[in-house]
């Protein structure tokens, strides 16, 4: 997978490849930082434009999960014009979270609408009494009972 990240030849750097290259916007950070970037910290392109690396375009992140943060809340004021709401799991329509339920799943957490959950929950039920239902025929004929 080819990078489309802009690339600086610094062999002495401690985050230099094998061929002694260092991704542009992270010397960048550094240098405007005046000390090499914390372990585990990210730079952000605010633009999102990977080879846009002005200093008004980067932003240091402590760590992955306030990167993520930062697409995520820009992602909402792209799309809903509020940077603090959330989008239903099931409706996918962008809403404020205080009207939502938050389910914590291992990737991370769902909102949904509480009307929205209900639906689901009766249209799963119905689908499994269906299923429940053709698998009783099925085990009932093979038994030779009509």
């Amino acid at each position: 997978m080819k990078s489309r990240y802009k690339l600086a030849y610094v062999p002495n750097h401690p985050n230099a490849t094998k061929r002694g290259q260092v991704i542009e916007h992270i010397l960048i950070a550094e240098k405007a930082l005046g000390k090499p970037l914390p372990p585990g910290a990210e730079v952000h392109h605010v633009d999102e434009n990977k080879a846009n690396n002005r200093n008004d375009n980067l932003v240091i992140c402590p760590n992955h999960a306030y990167h993520q943060l930062l697409h995520l809340r820009m992602r909402a004021l792209c799309e809903s014009g509020n940077p603090n709401y959330r989008r239903c799991h099931i409706c996918k329509a962008w809403d404020n979270p205080d009207n939502m339920r938050c389910y914590f799943y291992g990737r991370g957490n769902h909102y949904m609408h509480p009307a929205c959950t209900v639906r689901k929950a009766s249209r799963w039920n119905s689908e499994n009494k269906a299923r429940r239902n053709a698998s009783y025929a099925v085990r009932q004929k093979a038994k030779g009972i009509k």
